[in-house]
């Protein structure tokens, strides 16, 4: 893989130059401000060949680096190897510290570029106002892997499904009723939402867009007495789409969200979360027309109902059975003197989750870390280079489970044997250092990981 990356950086500077950009950002991001985006949006990935979920890429004409947080360190460094592409380490999570970097890096009129469409409205007033002050500029230059990127991945053309309501708890004529409240009680004419699970949640639909993450590339333009939802073409079952026109629901092509955007009339006003409302589209309404708050959608999924919670509950006790009969597999093949490689565990988690009712899918997958693996935050079991595992040591198991009825994410730490001494030392240390601050109100900006890492830094558990 990384003799690939740097003939595809060497395509993307020649492309850049063409665009007269002096400096390229690279985000993990969709149109949609998704933590997990679909393949098509990897270009991340497909530029640096790291496959860490958060990083952003920053390429110039005599540099190209990646910046991400200290849960993937190890597996960077692994990655990046002879690629070309830099690490540079990252002092606290979701900062755009490359920012620095391309400041201290350019010269006065000089430009920096990036693709609106995946960059919030937040994120680029912050990116403008930064480069402002250094005398640079920044352009909206759009895709500029789109022409070298031969092998991109089209969009999923997986179906999108209902989601019953007796799992969702609420039909999508009420969530609708009580987000139009809020329209009312913002003195909005409309709201635009363009976070995927917020969608799938309002409208009790459900996708296979994204890995992991039932959700389907999407936008919702919503009025007091209008619904659009937008979505690429052939995603919705005839009958389902006749369903949801019932309900107030009409489709629209994905594609044309930024001419009915454009449409709108001056004096119209927008509700939009400027945290996860891409640029591009927030650029194209009137002036003056933009009412930026946090989605009504989000607190509404804050709230569970009744329903939802009983569902969470038996979601978890499946789910815990299920990890239990793995563990015992486990337990039993290491009293046989066998061994099975962590890959080869982390399937046999995923077949007891299947047999659950209602199971969908898993929710991420499976962390299996043996030993010193388990030190790789976010640490994915390779099928071909994966460890094996042997009854002793320590094993780190991190994963999860899609259901109808509910969602888990479960991690557990095992010992094989009996702990060394200094596991038993240190696992204590950890816990004591973490609990104390898990409930306490902090000021903004203050590290909390400062506080938290004083015990263990003493007894010299952390470097």
């Amino acid at each position: 893989m990384t003799s690939l990356i740097p003939p595809r950086i060497a395509a993307l500077k020649t492309v850049m130059n063409k665009a007269r950009v002096d400096a390229y950002i690279i985000p993990t991001a969709d149109p949609h401000q998704s933590e997990y985006v679909p393949e098509y949006w990897a270009g991340r990935y497909w530029i640096s060949g790291f496959h860490g979920s958060a990083g952003t890429v920053v390429v110039t004409a005599d540099h190209a680096g990646l910046w991400t947080d200290s849960r993937y360190f190890l597996q960077a460094e692994l990655e990046l190897k002879g690629s070309g592409v830099t690490l540079h380490k990252l002092l606290a999570q979701a900062q755009a510290e490359y920012m620095d970097w391309i400041c201290s890096q350019l010269k006065s009129g000089q430009t920096v570029g990036c693709d609106f469409w995946c960059f919030s409205l937040a994120q680029i007033r912050a990116f403008d106002k930064k480069l402002t002050e250094k005398g640079l500029h920044l352009k909206d230059c759009g895709d500029l892997m789109q022409d070298i990127w031969e092998d991109r991945p089209a969009l999923s053309p997986e179906p999108i499904y209902e989601h019953a309501v007796k799992y969702a708890g609420k039909s999508r004529e009420l969530k609708l009723k009580s987000l139009r409240e809020q329209l009312k009680l913002q003195k909005a004419d409309y709201i635009l939402l363009s976070a995927l699970d917020e969608i799938a949640y309002l409208l009790n639909l459900r996708g296979k867009d994204v890995h992991c993450n039932p959700v389907f590339t999407s936008y919702l333009l919503v009025t007091m007495d209008h619904c659009d939802l937008f979505i690429p073409p052939d995603k919705l079952p005839e009958a389902l789409e006749k369903k949801l026109a019932e309900d107030g629901v009409h489709v629209k092509n994905y594609f044309t969200i930024k001419s009915v955007v454009q449409a709108i009339k001056p004096g119209k006003k927008i509700l939009i979360d400027p945290s996860t409302m891409n640029a591009k589209l927030a650029i194209q309404f009137p002036e003056g027309s933009l009412l930026s708050d946090v989605s009504p959608v989000m607190k509404m999924k804050a709230i569970k109902s009744k329903p939802e919670i009983e569902h969470i509950r038996k979601v978890m006790e499946k789910d815990g059975a299920a990890l239990v009969k793995a563990f015992i597999w486990l337990e039993n093949l290491l009293k046989k003197s066998k061994n099975c490689s962590e890959h080869e565990f982390a399937m046999k988690i995923m077949e007891f989750r299947s047999q659950q009712p209602l199971y969908v899918g898993e929710s991420f997958d499976a962390i299996v870390g043996y030993q010193a693996n388990g030190a790789i935050i976010h640490y994915k079991p390779d099928a071909k280079k994966s460890a094996t595992i042997k009854a002793k040591g320590i094993l780190l198991v991190d994963s999860g489970g899609q259901y109808q009825d509910g969602t888990t994410d479960i991690t557990r730490t095992i010992a094989l044997s009996a702990p060394a001494p200094e596991v038993k030392n240190n696992i204590p240390q950890c816990s004591w250092d973490i609990s104390p601050w898990q409930m306490p109100f902090f000021r903004k900006g203050l590290k909390v990981s400062n506080l938290t890492s004083w015990r263990v830094n003493i007894y010299g558990i952390c470097p």
